[in-house]
């Protein structure tokens, strides 16, 4: 996945744009869930789409994990 910018809708509502894969592109906002680990977006900057894991260890079961996309684009 990659993070390729935010746009804003004529309501004022901040969507981040995501390439993934397939080279398609999805929208998505804060509240959302994206990737394979059930990443839930906590926050979007004009550069950057912060998410929270839900990772496996093997000792505690699940955990929650900080992760980010940052746009290749500076």
């Amino acid at each position: 996945l990659v993070f390729r910018g935010v746009v804003l809708s004529p309501e004022g509502q901040q969507y981040a744009l995501v390439q993934r894969p397939d080279g398609s592109v999805a929208s998505v906002r804060v509240g959302h869930y994206l990737g394979l680990n059930a990443g839930r977006i906590v926050a979007l900057t004009p550069t950057q789409l912060n998410l929270i894991e839900i990772v496996p260890e093997s000792r505690a079961g699940f955990v929650e994990k900080p992760q980010s996309l940052v746009s290749p684009i500076s």
